[in-house]
């Protein structure tokens, strides 16, 4: 899945959960030699315009790409059951 601009992105997908997008934060950090993501994701609650957060159980959306390939992982990317 590469076009004329460049590889893939290194993450790509939707939240199966909704998130206060405000207060989402991210850092990249090296250890041992490899770069670790860290994600917090706040939850969207009720007091935050209404919206009712959902129940999934995953956190993001069956459309999670890693470097372009298809990522379906429980609890990642699809339910846990």
């Amino acid at each position: 899945m590469q076009d004329e601009e460049g590889p893939p992105p290194l993450l790509l997908g939707r939240f199966a959960q909704l998130v206060r997008a405000r207060d989402l934060e991210y850092i990249v950090r090296e250890r041992d030699g490899r770069r670790e993501l860290f994600i917090e994701l706040p939850k969207a609650l009720e007091e935050d315009g209404g919206a009712t957060a959902t129940g999934a159980s995953c956190i993001f959306d069956e459309t999670l790409t890693v470097r372009g390939e298809p990522c379906l992982v429980p609890g990642l990317s699809q339910p846990v059951e």
